[in-house]
């Protein structure tokens, strides 16, 4: 009996049928290979994306903290220059009036209770000649402290006398010295301004500090490259500034 003879129609579509089905195959397993590629892409991306803001964050707080601890270390190391106040002593009905007396401007003296003094600089004169000493008054215990470390001309000028410091670089100091004027100030201006904004109290609280003492910038200063001799001229218009503030 001869042997069967395939039907050649029916062999040529099974194997189209069977190549079909292997490149569905093979397109399936590309579509999954290129979106598991892209969820691996994604993934790294975002990862990138958080490890590269935490570290600009770190770095960020890293350098606050240095220049917070430089500014700590500045400030503690210049002495802040407190504002003069020309003011009178305040006298009670009770107590009389404090004694000025005409010393020697090397040897001040310390008279009056301890909440006034009176000093009297001149040439160390007997008494009775016709040019009179000049006399400076303060008020209080540190007044009087500063008027007779002022008025004490043997004590070297700029050396351990903090009352005569002037600062390099009173620009270091100015971002400290605000923060601690605007956590004072601030809460007193929103009573005053309830219904300013914050952005507004933030510029006012800024201007009142530029025209305050307690800014750094409006403090006696010397340049940072100035020589030995105009800084012993600028602390001696220094010290004949604040005597004038105590010119009785």
């Amino acid at each position: 009996m001869p042997p069967k003879r395939e039907n050649s129609k029916a062999v040529a579509a099974r194997e189209r049928k069977a190549a079909q089905a292997a490149e569905k195959v093979a397109a399936d397993a590309r579509v999954r290979e290129a979106q598991e590629a892209a969820e691996w892409k994604v993934g790294s991306k975002d990862n990138s994306k958080a490890l590269e803001k935490d570290a600009k964050r770190r770095a960020q707080l890293d350098r606050r903290r240095e220049r917070e601890a430089l500014e700590e270390k500045e400030a503690n190391e210049v002495v802040k220059l407190k504002p003069i106040k020309n003011r009178e002593p305040r006298l009670s009905r009770s107590s009389p009036p404090p004694a000025v007396v005409p010393v020697n401007p090397s040897k001040a003296i310390l008279t009056g209770s301890e909440s006034s003094a009176s000093l009297a600089a001149g040439s160390g004169s007997a008494a009775g000649v016709d040019e009179l000493p000049d006399t400076f008054a303060a008020s209080g215990i540190d007044g009087a402290l500063e008027l007779l470390t002022l008025v004490d001309e043997t004590r070297p000028a700029g050396g351990a006398n903090h009352v005569l410091t002037l600062d390099r670089h009173p620009e270091r100091r100015v971002a400290a010295a605000y923060r601690a004027f605007e956590e004072r100030e601030l809460p007193a201006l929103r009573k005053e301004f309830p219904s300013l904004r914050r952005t507004q109290l933030l510029q006012r609280c800024r201007e009142m500090f530029d025209k305050s003492p307690e800014n750094p910038m409006n403090q006696a200063s010397l340049a940072y490259n100035a020589t030995p001799e105009e800084a012993r001229q600028a602390t001696e218009a220094l010290r004949a500034s604040k005597l004038e503030g105590y010119r009785h």
